[in-house]
């Protein structure tokens, strides 16, 4: 049973860890286009689409590993630097998402709608976005390194 409850872990953590690279390489290519609409489309799906995903991935990859600590204590214990860097990511990570790029993701939107991808309080609004997702991106990639290196062991 360990090894499902294994999997469930590592295949929400990868599906948190894959979205963020695909949001960065999203991000790239639009910037590469050089025109203010591609970009702020971008930034309204990425808003809409990761605001479904990584909320539901961040928790299972937080519960499944809760759930491999409670079940196999002998091996793992809530105070591994692992395991602590781990719900580091995770807090903060949720933090984030929900006090900061929830709301402006919403903004973004609203935004386009009603000011066009010109504006340039728009265009600001996203380079700050861009700069909290690259963030999360490390944020992420610090926790899966420490996951698969698990420090103090």
């Amino acid at each position: 049973m360990n090894e499902w409850i294994l999997l469930g872990h590592i295949f929400f953590a990868t599906i948190w860890f894959g979205g963020h690279v695909y949001i960065e390489g999203l991000f790239a290519s639009a910037g590469r286009a050089g025109d203010n609409a591609t970009m702020a489309i971008t930034a309204a799906q990425v808003g809409k689409v990761s605001g479904r995903i990584f909320p539901i991935t961040t928790v299972l990859t937080l519960v499944f590993g809760i759930w491999l600590i409670l079940l196999d204590g002998s091996v793992w214990e809530f105070s591994d630097v692992f395991v602590s860097i781990g719900f580091f990511a995770v807090i903060v990570g949720m933090g984030i998402g929900i006090f900061y790029l929830t709301p402006k993701d919403k903004q973004v939107s609203a935004w386009l709608e009603e000011r066009g991808p010109d504006d340039a309080e728009l265009q600001g609004l996203i380079s700050n976005i861009k700069m909290v997702n690259h963030v999360m991106t490390l944020l992420v990639v610090v926790a899966l390194i420490a996951m698969v290196i698990k420090p103090g062991l």
